[in-house]
């Protein structure tokens, strides 16, 4: 159904992995020259590590993301093992070069303030989901976005890249709720 309004608009949708994904099942997907791979005619995915070109602009994908409750999940139907960002789906986004816009799942550790209700968790989960984010704060800082698109905490968080107080670049993070009331 979304397909045929996105044939009849001429349009295309472009989306990455989120932590919830099958993410065996979209790794399997045929690459196209992009490094993209078709899921319907108009619904593109865009793997981690890869990137687009789009009306001038570069945009880079940086899906996946550690989910905090992924005890009370089933594998292979609500959780997956290979949810989480990996250090080398990194490296390879960084090794391509700048991008105008970066997608992430998660948020950069250097945007701040974007983890509600993280802290009433155990230090080992607050461990593993800043692994997340220390790496995708990792490739913002290689690749100086100017603005970021990330998703995970359902929390809107728009602002500047910091880092030990410092502002880094020019870089907007923004998240859910971007259109909606603050």
């Amino acid at each position: 159904m979304l397909d045929g309004h996105l044939a009849r608009l001429g349009m295309d949708l472009v989306f990455i992995d989120g932590n919830h994904d099958n993410h065996e099942a979209l790794r399997a997907l045929p690459k196209e020259p992009d490094r993209t791979s078709h899921v319907t005619p108009h619904i593109k995915y865009l793997p981690r590590g890869g990137r687009i070109k789009h009306g001038g602009q570069t945009i880079g994908g940086r899906g996946g993301a550690f989910s905090i409750d992924f005890k009370r999940r089933t594998e292979g139907v609500g959780w997956w093992p290979r949810e989480e960002v990996e250090a080398h789906d990194v490296q390879a986004l960084i090794a391509d070069g700048p991008v105008d816009i970066l997608l992430t799942r998660d948020v950069s550790s250097g945007f701040g303030g974007a983890k509600p209700g993280i802290v009433r968790r155990s230090q080992e989960i607050q461990d593993r989901a800043q692994v997340s984010c220390d790496l995708i704060h990792q490739a913002v800082n290689a690749l100086t976005p100017t603005v970021v698109f990330r998703g995970h905490w359902r929390r809107r968080l728009t602002t500047d890249l910091y880092q030990y107080k410092q502002k880094l670049h020019p870089c907007r993070s923004f998240g859910p709720g971007l259109f909606g009331r603050r």
